[in-house]
């Protein structure tokens, strides 16, 4: 079993460390972040959501998490403008 959630946290780790990279290369996050501690970061807050989310936590206390989570994040000016929504600015 700890092999499964090993293997599972490594290739959820990998997909968010790849989308920083991507977006470091886009110029949307500082070039010298560490991309891999990030996705790392980003894979422990979207686990510990759905382990909170489970026990009842609300939609928007998760909604806030997930935003204050995105300050960690060193986004570039060009990265801010690409942060919008169809509905408008994460702000």
């Amino acid at each position: 079993m700890a092999a499964t959630v090993t293997e599972a946290f490594d290739t959820i780790r990998a997909g968010y460390t790849a989308c920083i990279v991507d977006a470091q290369a886009a110029g949307e996050v500082e070039a010298d972040a560490d991309a891999e501690a990030l996705g790392t970061y980003f894979c422990a807050v979207t686990e510990g959501m759905g382990t909170i989310g489970r026990v009842g936590t609300s939609r928007a206390a998760l909604l806030q998490v997930g935003i204050a989570s995105l300050a960690a994040l060193p986004i570039t000016p060009l990265g801010a403008e690409h942060l919008g929504t169809a509905d408008g600015p994460w702000d």
